[in-house]
């Protein structure tokens, strides 16, 4: 949101009072000095609080992540994980990853591993992994996919993540 801010003639302080009277000094006639052209006075067109943000419509939000989604899979940079919900510790999450050849120590590969609501417990052991972040489908956004080189979905998420993406398809 935008914080700038100035005080147009009704907010300055200052008097109302007739700053000369109306006819024969042979001046302009003036009302009281917070008149924008006095110095003091108030601001005429100058800016205000205004808040910038944009509100996409949920069709276009879900149509960028079916994109987003696609162009990953075209890339061959999606891949589909089973059994790793019951994981609990973070040395089995880097074993895992290493045998699929996408955590390097030397060069980090952005990971994002989709899951569903229950794991809890995955969650826990990857969060230590730098470059790797667990996301429950539900919260899955088109940022965080554009965001990270590859994605793991886990086999629960891609049902609860198929419902809310292809809605769009119905919608047409």
């Amino acid at each position: 949101t935008g914080t700038a801010d100035t005080k147009t003639r009704s907010e300055v302080a200052g008097t109302t009072h007739k700053v000369w009277q109306q006819k024969g000094t042979g001046r302009a006639r003036h009302g009281s000095r917070k008149g924008p052209i006095f110095v003091g006075g108030g601001i005429v067109h100058g800016p205000h609080p205004h808040n910038f943000d944009l509100a996409l419509p949920q069709k276009m939000k879900r149509a960028a992540l079916a994109s987003a989604l696609t162009n990953l899979h075209n890339d061959s940079r999606i891949k589909f994980v089973d059994g790793l919900d019951t994981v609990g510790k973070t040395r089995d999450v880097v074993s895992f990853l290493k045998t699929i050849e996408l955590l390097n120590l030397k060069k980090t590969k952005k990971v994002l591993f989709v899951t569903g609501d229950q794991s809890e417990t995955f969650r826990r052991a990857a969060r230590n992994i730098k470059g790797v972040t667990v996301v429950p489908a539900n919260c899955l956004n088109t940022y965080l996919v554009l965001n990270n080189n590859n994605i793991l979905f886990m086999k629960n998420a891609v049902e609860s993540l198929g419902d809310s993406i292809f809605k769009i398809k119905e919608t047409k």
